[in-house]
């Protein structure tokens, strides 16, 4: 029982950690061994950056000499909760980081996006999006700030936050008035088109400039 317990508070770091890096940056497509194996990485590195102040922490114990009662507390809430929070922000930011992208790509031409819709879509980039459904029909719209895509491994969807109309060639010509957006699922599609907003600038009359 003891074993257990103390196995578990040392994952603990780890654990929040990865389920951080999991809200932020979305689920992975690791198993669960592998899963348990990047927390008890992530703990190592923890309690190996916390090392020092544990060490004086044991050796004043082992003297009997005065801890203050809350510096156990404080410290221990920050090892558990604070610092694995802290890293699995960073983390996140480091991996959408242009230049640490550049440098993964010097090392491996593998991307670890488990799909292609992750790839473009978890980029947090804006789009004038186009899709023609399988019935024959198209429709628009922009995707956002505002905006929200599902990624692996829940139902690939998204949720554009303007309707677009597009006219017959399937040019865009303008938002729908009163749009509050529009839900578009990748199993009701056959094409989708991502244009770039910035590059692609659309006027009230459909010109394309």
């Amino acid at each position: 029982m003891l074993r257990s317990w103390r196995s578990e508070f040392f994952l603990l770091p780890g654990l929040n950690a990865t389920w951080i890096l999991e809200r932020l940056a979305g689920r992975t497509t690791l198993r669960p061994t592998e899963r348990l194996f990047r927390a008890i990485a992530f703990s190592v590195v923890v309690y190996a950056l916390a090392s020092p102040w544990l060490l004086r922490l044991a050796h004043r114990a082992l003297e009997h000499r005065k801890i203050w009662p809350w510096e156990p507390i404080i410290g221990f809430s920050l090892l558990v909760f604070l610092i694995p929070a802290l890293g699995g922000i960073g983390w996140v930011k480091l991996r959408t980081w242009e230049q640490f992208k550049r440098l993964v790509r010097r090392l491996t031409n593998i991307d670890p996006s488990p799909t292609s819709w992750d790839f473009v879509l978890g980029k947090g980039q804006a789009y004038l999006i186009r899709a023609k459904l399988r019935d024959g029909e198209r429709v628009a719209g922009l995707f956002g700030p505002n905006s929200n895509a599902s990624l692996y491994p829940e139902a690939q969807d998204l949720y554009m936050e303007q309707a677009w109309r597009l006219d017959e060639e399937g040019r865009f010509m303008q938002a729908l008035e009163g749009s509050r957006g529009l839900l578009l699922r990748r199993e009701d599609a056959d094409i989708i088109e991502f244009l770039e907003v910035r590059v692609m600038e659309v006027n009230q009359n459909g010109e394309d400039s």
